[in-house]
């Protein structure tokens, strides 16, 4: 049988948050979950995770905590017997303690807050001599919180602005009155639940416990700190740029990445030694674990589609991918014993599953959290290039189910959003609903999907980005957009008559405004997008193509209020005579509230143009989309795409309101 809405809706949860390796190598603590949570919650940092243990032997998977929980953040004890995790088992998030296999379940704290998650996104730190647990939280909510709620006291009162106190409150907003960040220690034996350290101006980062489990190494801004948990002292170790931390006996060792490369050095006395430097490419790499021995660095290395797990060897001073392009690694764990890693990996067509890669051996997958879409045949899916002006674009093909070379498949190309963001060889990518490309779905449905990393697209270096710049920023992608189009009929792939163009975000916006200047797409959806630039952004303080310097260049920050005519040129609405293409506007609430696409639905409806207006009022622009949106979303791009490209009729669903009620 074909792929499923369900079985994709039940694939699209199971994405990786979180990894912990037990201390014998033996299990690993996996968190589950996405940000399809109601925004009240969002905006707490209250998501739906589950907590799960996974045999490395053989791959044997056990759910500890279920989603209502929330469960996150796990920690093995140093005997490996116990987790320590946080919870919202008992209606607000605590740290708790159990079992392996899940049971002897404690609530360990009771701060009791109901009305935010005071441990943000915290690490857990159990004491090598597993006395004592060490955790990180935010005891007045997280800034995003505290600044939402300094606004709605705000708005309570009679407003009086000015720039200078626009400036004071822009200020209050990013250091919100009230904001701390906090160290505990939870007393394993006498249960005692203890604050150490304080600060306001920083979100305090914890690193490690000192070889004696008397001394923790934390990091306050630009500064690690180490205090002792008996005395009350503390102590700098180091001021300036931080990265990895490995604590041996007698040393401290620190692993940063500057501008150009990896240092290695050693920290005494709060002076740091460097003993290497490697050369690397700064924007692509990422540092995440230390080897067992300390010989090597295990990361992240980006190259457009691909994220591929790299090893530095500290020894020969060489960097090493260790899995293949095209392919998506991610969150490295080192084993605590031997010279391998664990970390979640994935492709186009192959959904992410934990591997092993051990120092010269071959990659080993270890789970099967996608064994229920076994035997479920899945698109073909192909990274591909094309020419487009000086610049050559990567971008991903997803073909139909029954693709047969040769024949020429209606086609869709889809926008993905940022415009600072790219699409990847990800099977969680690709199957994703929440107003994204749902492209295995299309796929399954018959339609092949250009998925293309045009101009201003990370992962192709900063030449590539500034192609937004003087006021290009949807010029020049749609141009790169328009090259694919071209390459992938002449590759016999696309039917020319049956095109269909989609994006979400910066990509609804740039599928709007693709159909005002081209009648290549038969239809159109453009989903959570801005297409009033002028009057949208003569309501922020600062423009959507200045808010950063790569789609500034030259032009002016402000031409919005003295040269109108330059700017209109990137607004859909300005060009509303020229849109033939039948639309289907999507939104959330928050961009209802905001008349995004209402200026556009409205001309569209006074040129007679065929368009549909969908809301989805408890989702946002972030999360929130609950599986009835994800279904809902899903379905309705099929049926439009059938409509417009394959001239079937709407089905009854399509037009249905709950106005019929009223």
């Amino acid at each position: 049988m074909p792929l499923n809405i369900d079985q994709l809706i039940k694939a699209h949860y199971f994405q990786f948050l979180d990894l912990a390796i037990s201390p014998d190598d033996q299990q690993a603590l996996a968190v589950f979950g996405n940000y399809d949570v109601p925004e009240e919650h969002y905006s707490m940092d209250i998501k739906n995770r589950s907590l799960w243990r996974i045999q490395l032997c053989n791959g044997e998977m056990t759910e500890l905590a279920p989603r209502d929980e929330d469960a996150h953040s796990p920690c093995w004890s140093p005997d490996g017997n116990r987790i320590a995790y946080l919870s919202r088992r008992s209606g607000h998030t605590e740290l708790w303690v159990m079992d392996t296999d899940g049971s002897s379940t404690c609530q360990a704290t009771e701060f009791g807050i109901l009305t935010y998650n005071p441990f943000g996104g915290g690490r857990v730190l159990w004491s090598p001599a597993e006395r004592y647990i060490a955790y990180a939280t935010v005891p007045n909510g997280n800034r995003r919180r505290l600044a939402a709620r300094a606004h709605e006291a705000r708005l309570q009162r009679i407003m009086v602005r000015s720039p200078k106190i626009d400036k004071q409150y822009e200020s209050v907003a990013r250091r919100p009155v009230g904001f701390e960040s906090a160290i505990y220690v939870y007393d394993c034996q006498t249960s005692e639940n203890k604050q150490f350290i304080s600060c306001a101006d920083n979100e305090i980062v914890l690193h490690c416990w000192s070889s004696n489990a008397k001394r923790l190494i934390v990091q306050l801004g630009s500064e690690l700190k180490e205090f002792d948990i008996s005395s009350g002292d503390m102590r700098m170790i180091y001021a300036g740029p931080s990265g990895l931390i490995r604590n041996k006996v007698d040393t401290i060792q620190l692993a940063r990445v500057t501008e150009d490369c990896v240092e290695v050095g050693t920290i005494v006395d709060t002076i740091f030694t460097r003993t290497h430097s490697i050369k690397v490419e700064k924007q692509s790499l990422q540092l995440h674990a230390w080897s067992h021995d300390g010989t090597r660095l295990f990361g992240l290395t980006r190259d457009g589609v691909t994220t591929a797990l790299a090893a530095i060897d500290l020894k020969t001073s060489r960097v090493e991918n260790l899995t293949p392009s095209e392919r998506v690694a991610s969150t490295p764990r080192s084993l605590h014993e031997s010279d391998g890693v664990v970390f979640p990996y994935q492709g186009p067509s192959d959904p992410p599953e934990l591997w092993l890669q051990r120092s010269g051996g071959q990659l080993k997958k270890l789970s099967g959290f996608y064994n229920f879409l076994a035997g479920t045949p899945l698109p073909q899916c192909r990274v591909v290039h094309y020419p487009s002006g000086n610049w050559t674009i990567e971008a991903i093909v997803v073909y139909p189910l029954d693709y047969e070379p040769g024949k020429k498949s209606p086609t869709l190309v889809y926008l993905h959003g940022g415009p600072e963001r790219c699409v990847q060889a990800s099977f969680s990518e690709l199957i994703s609903a929440r107003a994204e490309s749902a492209a295995h779905y299309l796929a399954t449905a018959g339609y092949a999907v250009l998925l293309p990393n045009f101009r201003g697209s990370t992962g192709y270096g900063r030449e590539f980005e500034q192609e937004l710049g003087d006021y290009q920023i949807v010029q020049n992608p749609f141009l790169d957009v328009m090259a694919g189009i071209d390459w992938i009929v002449a590759q016999g792939i696309a039917d020319p008559n049956r095109l269909g163009i989609y994006g979400c975000s910066y990509g609804g916006w740039l599928a709007a405004w693709t159909v005002s200047q081209s009648k290549a797409f038969k239809g159109a959806v453009a989903t959570l997008g801005r297409y009033d630039l002028l009057s949208r952004d003569r309501m922020a303080r600062q423009p959507f193509y200045s808010l950063r310097p790569n789609r500034r260049g030259s032009a002016h920050p402000e031409v919005r209020w003295f040269q109108p005519n330059i700017y209109k040129k990137l607004s859909p609405v300005e060009h509303i005579e020229r849109i033939s293409t039948p639309m289907l506007l999507i939104e959330t609430e928050p961009e209802h509230r905001a008349h995004d696409a209402v200026p556009l639905y409205n001309g569209l409806c006074a040129t007679g143009n065929e368009v549909f207006y969908v809301r989805y009022p408890q989702a946002f622009h972030n999360g929130g989309w609950k599986d009835e949106y994800k279904r809902d979303y899903s379905n309705r791009l099929v049926a439009w795409f059938d409509h417009c490209l394959q001239a079937k009729p709407l089905p009854n669903w399509f037009e249905q309101d709950k106005i019929s009620e009223l």
